[in-house]
């Protein structure tokens, strides 16, 4: 499993980029990099993440009960 997960990050994120990224057609390294940031840093990468969704999550539910 802990092979499985950064693996998957790292096939999610290289195929969001190439999506919607038209630099990535211009600059293959910066798009290797963050692949390989991405595997190496897995865990920094979903805790960011992670913190993210909730700060969204929190400053929604505040502005719900103002």
């Amino acid at each position: 499993m802990n092979k499985i997960i950064p693996l998957l990050l790292v096939l999610f994120v290289g195929e969001t980029l190439m999506r919607h990224s038209a630099v990535v057609h211009g600059n293959f390294l910066l798009f290797v990099g963050i692949l390989v940031f991405c595997l190496i840093f897995w865990r920094f990468v979903l805790a960011l993440v992670s913190l993210i969704f909730k700060l969204i999550a929190a400053i929604f539910f505040i502005g719900l009960f103002r």
